[in-house]
Parts: C-alpha cells; structure tokens; sequence
C-alpha cells in the first residue's frame, strides 16, 4: 500500500470524462505499440453511452487503452467495465500528455481537440497517474490489467447521494436511505467482481474502515 500522489485530482474539479486515440514514438505503449485509446476525467450520468459510441468504429483495431481518472459514477464504471470484458483488451493506468495542449490538458481548447475524433500526438506518463473510486472498477473489466509501479489505484467504500422529492425526511429516514443505498451499491460490485472472476476482498479493502485505501 502507497500514500496518494502528491497531488491527487479533485473529482469536483475534474472534467467529465473524454476518450480519443492517441499516437506516440514507436513502441511508446508497448513493443510494436505506438497507439493506444486514452481514457480520462470523471465518470459522469451518461459516460457509458458515450463510451459505447466511442468504441463502435473501433471494434476491429485492439489498441491498449489508458485510464486516468478520479472516478465518479459507480454505475456507469461498471457498465464500461461490462463493455471492457466483451472484447479482449489491455488496460493501464498512465496520464496520456497531448503535445498540441501542453501543460494545459484539461483547458477548453484542450478538451475540445480531446472530442474532436482526430488522432491526436501524445507521450504517456506514468506517475504520479491515478486511477481511483470507481476507475479501478471499470478497468478490473479488461482481460489484461498492467499497471506501473508509479501508478495509482485507489479503493475506497461507495459514496451514496441521496435525492428526496418535497420535504427533507427526518434525520432517522435519511440514514435507513443511507443504509439501503450502500447495500444495493455492495451487491452490485460484488455481483460485478464474480462476473469477472475478482476476489471479493477488494469489496472488503473498500469498506469503510479501510475507506481511502491506495494500491500502488
């Protein structure tokens, strides 16, 4: 178990989630690699619709794919995960660096270029690159994990957010809600780890006692 990067990525802050095919030096991903599909930014209400789509053109051509990623929707990882274990794929976790935005990745102009469906240049980096809450979920869905040593995976209990129609509910309904919400999201990641031949004590390593928990 490792401490989390020095500088960890705010989820709050982080851009929904984008996906796009890279190109690097030669054997820059591997040996005979020089193109991979980056995964990155924060896993929102519709991102598995949009990752779907995104992999339709590309089911003939088995490029490794990055993630980088503070997480986000519990759900919507585990249908990416679903689509991951359809096909045969190697998932890492690296921060793909695309030159044309330089040290600006996550500018307007940068995520535009990120969704416009060209293959953008690139270098891959490493570390400190993160991939935690429900990132290690979706990428536990490929046939082939590999993850660098200066890499990051973060685990830790699901976040449940309560959304109530009319009047707050009282303090003691709130928390049943609370309870119940935890409950369905445990029995969907284990029935997910089974699915896909995990131990279940990466669900025990996320309980809340171990919340927070790194993996490197």
């Amino acid at each position: 178990m490792a401490a989390a990067p020095s500088a960890p990525v705010a989820l709050d802050k982080t851009p929904p989630m984008v996906f796009y095919v890279a190109k690097g030096a030669t054997d820059s991903c591997g040996a005979g690699c020089d193109s991979w599909i980056a995964v990155e930014g924060r896993v929102d209400g519709d991102t598995a619709d949009r990752f779907r789509k995104f992999l339709r053109p590309l089911k003939d051509r088995h490029l490794p794919i990055y993630f980088f990623s503070p997480g986000g929707n519990l759900a919507q990882a585990l249908a990416m995960g679903r689509m991951l274990h359809e096909r045969p794929t190697i998932a890492r976790v690296a921060r793909t660096m695309v030159k044309e935005c330089g040290t600006e990745q996550t500018s307007e102009a940068c995520l535009k270029l990120k969704q416009s469906g060209s293959v953008l240049d690139a270098e891959l980096s490493t570390g400190p690159a993160i991939c935690a809450s429900a990132c290690p979920y979706l990428l536990l869905g490929a046939s082939t994990r590999e993850i660098a040593p200066n890499a990051v995976l973060g685990v830790h209990s699901p976040k449940i957010v309560l959304h109530f129609r009319g009047p707050e509910p009282a303090k003691n309904r709130r928390a049943q809600a609370m309870e119940q919400g935890l409950d369905h999201a445990n029995q969907m990641v284990a029935a997910y780890l089974a699915r896909m031949h995990i131990d279940r004590g990466l669900l025990d390593l996320a309980e809340p006692s171990n919340s927070k928990t790194c993996i490197s």
